[in-house]
């Protein structure tokens, strides 16, 4: 019966499976039907063992469940980093993952702003926002951008960068 449930759970998460047993194609693509079945059997179960079994039944796989979450947590928590490490992108990829990589490395330098003297030669008003990327404003003085992310993470990213090089960030 509990069978049932997790496949109909199974088959509600993830639309349905199709796959093939010694040559014989199966399909399931609704939860319908094991939900049927796990009520039928609960059904009869009650009319034959009565209400008092199925409890005890009931109360022996809460117990079994509790005895295993920690380890299934456990499980999934191992396999998510396995995941995570095969799988990662070693890139800052995205923009605002950028603005505290870059900043990251600003902080290395030892100076917060990136020059952008070409800026100066354009011929619209308030050119530097233009060229200024997402976690950038354009600086007070002069032609240059500076960061405008919290701190915290880039100095952590920088610190990584020096003890574990360019991919410790």
């Amino acid at each position: 019966m509990l069978a049932l449930v997790i496949w109909a759970a199974a088959i509600d998460a993830t639309g349905g499976f199709v796959f093939a047993i010694a040559g014989i194609r199966a399909s399931s693509r609704t939860a319908l039907r094991p939900l049927a079945l796990a009520v039928v059997l609960m059904a009869a179960g009650i009319l034959v063992y009565g209400r008092r079994a199925l409890d005890e039944e009931i109360e022996r796989v809460i117990g079994g469940c509790r005895k295993a979450a920690a380890l299934v947590a456990g499980a999934a928590a191992v396999a998510m980093a396995a995941i995570g490490v095969r799988w990662a992108t070693c890139a800052a990829s995205g923009a605002d993952a950028y603005g505290y990589v870059s900043q990251a490395v600003l902080w290395q330098r030892g100076a917060l702003h990136v020059d952008q003297p070409f800026v100066a030669a354009l011929p619209w008003p308030d050119a530097g926002a233009a060229f200024a990327p997402i976690g950038y404003r354009v600086a007070l003085t002069g032609p240059a951008i500076v960061p405008s992310y919290a701190p915290g993470l880039p100095l952590l990213m920088a610190l990584a960068e020096r003890i574990a090089g360019a991919c410790g960030t």
